[in-house]
Order: structure tokens, then C-alpha cells, then sequence
């Protein structure tokens, strides 16, 4: 026979005007065993003030698993209708894993993301890790009177260590850009702790900026970079291995080999 357990919407602290957290600890408080929290995409002005208890997804990810643990509570699912009589504030195409968590630590699990009509971007001392991940950019925005493509930017203080999928149709592509990406699109590498990047970054309308004070890639198995333009500013010192043997994420035909033929293709 199957059990039943009785949980609670966090909805029931809406007039209390408190954050997640607090109205996390109330439901343990009440002696409710499982609570099931609201989530929201983009910016709720209200939350963001510590007012209204939905979480934005933007936000670190594992903050409603730290607050439900510190409560001694558990979740039972995710009610993921947003408000719509409530401000939405920010550009919620833009991934900013430092929005709301100045040191952000983000695990990625393994699979393909789609950065559509922004940017992703890593800041301050943020760190972004995973393994078998693909990015795929696609979409564009407006920037002043420049239309630019999705991108990547990672700060000098950041801490990027990635691999790109071993299957599916993004094997061995960690970043791929949409052919479609506007000519004027950049993405940035500034970070100081970039030492893994395994897979083929593939940005071929779009330009790759490397301007990072210490190695870049040097612990990959392998690194390869198909862009329309890659600069090198003072600082880099870009290290592209091609042990491709020493790992199994695939490597994309027309990259394996020292021997094959240099060619220019539009």
C-alpha cells in the first residue's frame, strides 16, 4: 500500500512578507516534514528585497537545498509558476551566475545548455566546473546601436574547468556558436585559473578573446579552436595539447591529425 505524507506549499507565507529561508524554518517550525517551494525565472522585485519567499532560478543553485537542509525539512517537488502582478526585473537572457551570489561555486551536470539571446558570464571569484557539458550560443541582442551574438565571459578571478560531452550531437564540442552569430559577437577568456577546457571550442563567425595571466588549457588532454578570429592580448600564454589518445571525449572530424592539410574555407 502506498504511504501518503502530508507537505505544505510555501505559498501559505505569502502575507508574511519574508524571504525563502524564513518561511523555510517556518514550515519545520509547524512540524511539516516536506515543503515545496516557488520558483520564478528572471528577477522578482519583491524577493529580491527579502519580501516574497519564490526563488529566481538565476540564483545559486543549491540554495533551496541549503536552506531545507539547515531547517532539517526535505522538498517534495517545485511549484514553478511565476507571478505575473509582481515586476520583473533584469534581462533574464543574460546568465549571470554572480547576479545574487558574489562567490558563486556552480556544478554543472552533464548535458547540452543553450545560452539564447545573451550572455553567460562568470564573475569576481565565481567558479564554474562540469564535466560531459556542451554550450551551445545561439540568438542575438542589442547592444547600443551593435546587434551582437550570445557569448561567453570569464573574469580574471573566476575558476573555469570544463569537458565537453563524450556523446550525442555536441560530442567533443564544449563551446559551439550558431553560424548565425553576427560577426561582431566576442567571447572572452580573462580568467587566471582556466586550466581545463577539453573539447573543441567552435565560434566560427565570432571572435575569441584570451587575456589571461597564466596558462590557459595546459591540463587538457586536448583543446581546439575554430573561430573567425582568436587575439591574443600581452598576458596569455595559450597552451593547445593534442593528446587526443589520453581522453574519451571524441574529438570532431577535420581536427585529429598533425599531418592534415591547411585550408581556407567561408
Amino acid at each position: 500500500m502506498g504511504k501518503i505524507q502530508i507537505g505544505i506549499n510555501l505559498e501559505f507565507v505569502r502575507h508574511e512578507d519574508k524571504s525563502f529561508e524564513w518561511g523555510v524554518k517556518k514550515a519545520a517550525e509547524l512540524g511539516y516534514e516536506y515543503v515545496e517551494p516557488m520558483v520564478h525565472w528572471g528577477r522578482e522585485l519583491l524577493s529580491e528585497a527579502g519580501y516574497f519567499h519564490s526563488v529566481s532560478m538565476l540564483d545559486d543553485p543549491l540554495r533551496l537545498s541549503r536552506a531545507c537542509a539547515q531547517a532539517g525539512i526535505k522538498m517534495s517537488g517545485l511549484s514553478t509558476h511565476t507571478p505575473i502582478t509582481k515586476p520583473e526585473i533584469g534581462d533574464t537572457t543574460n546568465y549571470d551566475l554572480t547576479t545574487a551570489v558574489p562567490d558563486a561555486k556552480v556544478t554543472m551536470l552533464p548535458g547540452t545548455y543553450v545560452i539564447k539571446d545573451g550572455t553567460l558570464q562568470v564573475k569576481n571569484t565565481s567558479q564554474l566546473v562540469g564535466e560531459n557539458v556542451g554550450f551551445f550560443f545561439t540568438g542575438t541582442f542589442n547592444l547600443l546601436i551593435v546587434k551582437l551574438g550570445s557569448s561567453f565571459f570569464f573574469d580574471p578571478d573566476t575558476v573555469i574547468s570544463l569537458t565537453a560531452p563524450k556523446q550525442g550531437e555536441m560530442a567533443g564540442l564544449l563551446f559551439y556558436g550558431s553560424r548565425s552569430l553576427p560577426n561582431a559577437t566576442i567571447s572572452t577568456i580573462l580568467s587566471n585559473n582556466a586550466q581545463v577546457l577539453l573539447g573543441t571550442i567552435y565560434m566560427p563567425t565570432s571572435s575569441l578573446v584570451i587575456d589571461s595571466a597564466a596558462q590557459v588549457g595546459h591540463q587538457s588532454a586536448y583543446t581546439a579552436i575554430v573561430a573567425r578570429r582568436v587575439v591574443l592580448m600581452s598576458g596569455p600564454d595559450l597552451v593547445l595539447n593534442t593528446n587526443y589518445d589520453r581522453s574519451d571525449v571524441p574529438v570532431p572530424a577535420g581536427i585529429r591529425g598533425a599531418g592534415q592539410g591547411v585550408s581556407l574555407v567561408k
